[in-house]
C-alpha cells in the first residue's frame, strides 16, 4: 500500500518538467544508477506531466517501457514501470482508453513476482476512466486464483471483476458472468475468512449502479442464507434486502425461519428488520 501512496502522492507534487524529461530518465534508466525503489523523488516529479500530457505522448511513454516488463528485466525499471501505469490509469480521464491500447504492458506488470502489484491492480481496476476495458475482467479473475494473495484482496478482486463485467457485458463480453459467479460461489464455499466473504456479499448490491442484478446473483445471496458463519447468514439477509422487499418476500419464509429458529442474535435481528421493512415497504405501495 506504501508503494501505491508513493504514486498517487507525485500527482500533487510540483514539476516544471514535461514528458520529454520521463522519456530521457526511462530511456537511461537501465544504464543508470538511480535506484527508483529506495530514490523515488525524481520519477515522482517526472510522472506529473502525464496528467496533462497529449494522448500520442503518453502512448510513447507506454511504448518505451514495453522492454521493462519482459521476463528478466531488473526489478528497478520494473518498478518504473509500475509507477508509470498506475500513474496514468489513477490519474488521466482517459487511463482506461490508453491503457486498453497496452493491455500487454499492463499485465506483465501484474505478473511481476518480485513486485507485490495485487492491491494496486485492484484498486486501479475499480478507477479506471471512463470504464475499465473489458480485458480487466479476466486479469482480475487470474489474479484470483493465485495462491500468493491474502483472502482478502482475493475478495476484493472477484467483486470488482462482478462490478465490472456490468460494464463488459454491454462490450460483448457475456461469458465472464460465468466464470466470475462459479468462482464466487466457490470462495463462499470454501475455507476463507468470513470478512471476505461478506466483501463479496456486499458486492451484489453495489452492481446495482452499472446495471440490473443477474437472478444468479441473487441465487448466490439466497444461498448464503444457510451459509454456516452466522456473520455470513446475516449479511446475505441484509444484502437481499438491499435489493428491494420482491426479493425479500421471494425468501420470505427462510428469512421468517431465520428469524425465528437461528442461533445467532445478529442473524435473528437482520432478518426480524428486512421483514419488518418488506411490510413497511409493501403497505405503502
Amino acid at each position: 500500500m506504501r508503494f501505491l501512496a508513493a504514486v498517487l502522492l507525485c500527482a500533487s507534487l510540483a514539476a516544471a518538467q514535461t514528458t520529454q524529461d520521463l522519456l530521457n530518465f526511462l530511456h537511461d534508466l537501465p544504464n543508470s544508477p538511480v535506484d527508483v525503489r529506495t530514490q523515488p523523488q525524481q520519477l515522482q516529479s517526472l510522472l506529473r506531466p502525464l496528467q496533462t500530457a497529449s494522448p500520442d505522448d503518453v502512448r510513447t511513454i507506454l511504448t518505451t517501457i514495453r522492454p521493462f516488463t519482459r521476463e528478466g528485466a531488473a526489478v528497478n525499471v520494473q518498478h518504473a514501470a509500475v509507477s508509470v501505469v498506475l500513474f496514468i490509469a489513477l490519474t488521466r480521464e482517459d487511463g482506461a482508453t490508453l491503457i486498453a491500447d497496452h493491455l500487454d504492458v499492463l499485465e506483465a506488470c501484474l505478473n511481476f513476482t518480485r513486485i507485490q502489484l495485487d492491491e494496486g491492480f485492484i484498486v486501479m481496476a475499480s478507477y479506471l476512466r471512463p470504464a475499465a476495458p473489458p480485458e480487466v475482467v479476466p486479469m482480475l479473475l487470474r489474479l484470483a486464483d493465485r495462491p500468493d494473495i491474502t483472502d482478502t484482496r482475493k475478495a476484493n478482486a472477484l467483486g470488482i471483476a462482478l462490478q465490472l463485467n456490468q460494464q463488459s457485458v454491454r462490450l460483448r463480453r457475456p461469458d465472464a458472468l460465468d466464470q466470475i459467479l462459479q468462482r464466487i460461489t466457490s470462495y463462499i464455499n470454501e475455507r476463507h475468512s468470513a470478512s471476505s466473504k461478506i466483501l463479496l456479499l456486499d458486492a451484489i448490491p453495489q452492481t446495482r449502479n452499472r446495471g440490473p442484478v443477474s437472478p444468479r446473483m441473487i441465487d448466490i445471496l439466497a444461498s448464503a442464507l444457510i451459509h454456516r458463519e452466522p456473520a455470513v447468514r446475516a449479511r446475505a439477509v441484509h444484502n437481499l434486502a438491499q435489493l428491494g422487499p420482491d426479493e425479500v418476500h421471494k425468501q420470505s419464509a427462510m428469512i421468517e425461519r431465520l428469524r425465528t429458529q437461528d442461533p445467532s442474535s445478529e442473524v435473528r435481528a437482520e432478518a426480524d428488520l428486512a421483514l419488518r421493512l418488506t411490510t413497511s415497504q409493501q403497505l405503502q405501495h
